[in-house]
């Protein structure tokens, strides 16, 4: 008996479309209060390296000593619009 890998990959319930200000992340599903939508990932920057480096606009500020670097291509939650406060810690 052979395995459909496609049978058992996730199904994404977002996609990148481009709007009127550039590229964003939109639900094609709905989604419960809370439940866990995407992850912002990137490098842990710390405020005194961020100083340095503040040069693109994917910056994410998790506190007044960390920082994420969420620039990198891989990082499909830089296109959402995260409200401030609702990060999971």
């Amino acid at each position: 008996m052979q395995i459909n890998p496609k049978k058992f990959k996730k199904k994404k319930r977002y996609s990148v479309k481009r709007s009127g200000s550039g590229l964003g992340l939109f639900a094609v599903d709905f989604f419960k209060k809370g439940e866990f939508v995407i992850e912002y990932a990137g490098e842990m920057l710390t405020a005194k390296e961020f100083d340095e480096r503040n040069n693109n606009k994917y910056f994410f500020e998790i506190d007044s000593h960390w920082v994420v670097d969420g620039s990198s291509r891989k990082n499909m939650a830089r296109l959402s619009i995260i409200p401030a406060g609702r990060i999971a810690k």
